[in-house]
């Protein structure tokens, strides 16, 4: 029995970090720029509409980045044609989705603010040049995705500064820089694609509605989740109104950097599960298991620290930390531990071709977080969505470990010796972090956490854990 090679995950794992590394000192220093120069309030306006244009990019995906490095890493020969079709696909996706916008696009009197926002909008159709993602992901070349994501970041946080320079308080500027940066890392990605595919060649409307179809379980699944994500922005932002919404962002900004770990390790994993489940490996439920032990032992110490760093992270990023904001980490850190199990099931699910089980699974998530997140959210406030989340994650981890059972005929855990021992650590480190200025506290914590994550991998990469050695599938 082989696993998959552990080394190929990593190094793709590795360059999205890095990329996200860049993304993040570029987009903190964005943000910190945006919410000094607009507030508050005007940082709350500034997440919700970033949340509806996210979720508008969501519904243009539709899952056609997945769907087309499943085919892509079946067929290799057929990426040309694939990816001609899934870019007509998403403009014409783009359109509709510009349509359903039109109405929050337009709801400012001031008539700049409303030009700005459509100006905004503009960068929908642009993304369908991001189709060759998934070459790129189905060929483990990372480094372009990493290239492009870094200069994306780089454009954003050059508008952002030179924005805040000219004395911009009001939200939408920034909006525009973000959409800019957001552009440049398709256009990127479009241009990396020209010596390796023909985009000029023929194309069916057949063809893309057979590709449509594929998308649909998944494309509804990918939307579902990502909405289940962003839906607390809207939810707090039409409950409690947009300071509240500034406070709750405050906490997931820095959350959400956290989280980019499994998204990123998922984006490497998927392509080699594709490939051992078509050839019929048996290795399958170990490989599974591996990864979510190395997922555990990198968050589990830092979920025990969240609670005694999380003022001094929010003090050193904003400038200032409310209870909402801090309550609201504490949450998150929770739900975290959950996201980080749960990440290799349900690649492992899109691997198997079970885009419906996947897609019942985000719709109750989203479904429970509204219910249950409208009433928290009415009595706790901020950190109602939190809590909410927290509820859901782990509801879903116990579904996804049901339904992976059902496929392989065994339950998966991940092994718990090392992640424990490495959670004792950070456990007593966050005792003495407490006391700590937020500088010395936020730079220990995350030195901590390199570490842990060091040695996690080095564990994982040891001859008896049967990672050495192994060639693809």
């Amino acid at each position: 029995m082989t696993a998959l090679p552990l080394r190929n995950i990593l190094v793709g794992t590795g360059w999205q970090l890095l990329s996200r590394l860049v993304g993040a000192s570029c987009t903190l220093g964005s943000l910190m720029l945006l919410r000094r120069a607009v507030g508050e309030a005007g940082f709350g306006v500034y997440q919700f509409f970033v949340t509806l244009l996210m979720l508008a990019t969501a519904l243009v995906d539709f899952g056609g980045v997945s769907t087309a490095v499943r085919e892509i890493a079946s067929a290799p020969e057929r990426k040309s044609q694939v990816l001609r079709h899934l870019f007509l696909t998403r403009l014409l996706l783009s359109l509709v989705a510009i349509s359903l916008l039109s109405k929050e696009l337009f709801a400012p009197e001031d008539p700049l603010r409303r030009w700005l926002l459509v100006l905004c909008a503009l960068r929908l159709p642009l993304s369908a040049l991001s189709a060759p993602l998934a070459l790129f992901q189905a060929e483990l070349r990372f480094r372009v995705i990493a290239a492009s994501q870094i200069i994306g970041f780089i454009v954003f946080f050059a508008g952002t500064l030179l924005i805040e320079r000219a004395g911009g308080r009001m939200p939408e500027p920034y909006l525009v820089a973000w959409a800019i940066g957001l552009s440049c890392q398709s256009i990127v990605l479009f241009a990396a694609s020209l010596e390796s595919v023909r985009w000029i060649g023929p194309v069916s409307i057949r063809e893309c509605g057979r590709l449509l179809r594929e998308m649909a379980p998944l494309g509804i699944t990918a939307f579902l989740a990502f909405a289940y994500l962003q839906v607390d922005t809207v939810l707090i932002r039409y409950l409690k109104g947009d300071r509240v919404t500034g406070a709750y962002n405050d906490a997931f900004k820095i959350v959400s950097l956290v989280l980019a770990v499994p998204t990123y390790y998922g984006q490497a994993l998927l392509p080699l599960l594709s490939k051992a489940w078509r050839s019929g490996r048996s290795s399958l439920p170990e490989s599974i298991s591996r990864s979510m032990s190395l997922l555990l032992a990198v968050i589990l110490p830092a979920a025990l620290m969240a609670p005694s760093v999380a003022p001094q992270v929010l003090r050193l990023v904003w400038g200032e930390c409310s209870a909402d904001s801090v309550r609201s980490l504490y949450w998150w850190g929770f739900a975290s531990i959950a996201v980080f199990l749960t990440c290799p099931l349900l690649q492992a699910l899109i691997a198997f071709e079970r885009q419906r089980d996947y897609a019942w699974m985000a719709a109750f998530a989203l479904l429970f977080k509204i219910i249950v997140g409208i009433a928290l959210i009415e009595f706790f406030g901020a950190p109602g969505a939190a809590i909410s989340s927290a509820l859901a994650e782990w509801l879903v981890l116990g579904w996804a470990l049901v339904t992976v059972r059902r496929v392989l005929g065994r339950l998966i855990f991940p092994r718990l010796t090392v992640p424990l021992c490495l959670a004792a650590i950070g456990g007593a480190l966050a005792l003495a972090l407490r006391h700590l200025s937020p500088l010395p506290a936020t730079l220990l914590a995350a030195l901590v956490q390199c570490a842990v994550a060091a040695v996690a991998v080095k564990w994982m990469s040891t001859p008896r854990n049967g990672w050495q050695d192994i060639e693809p599938p």
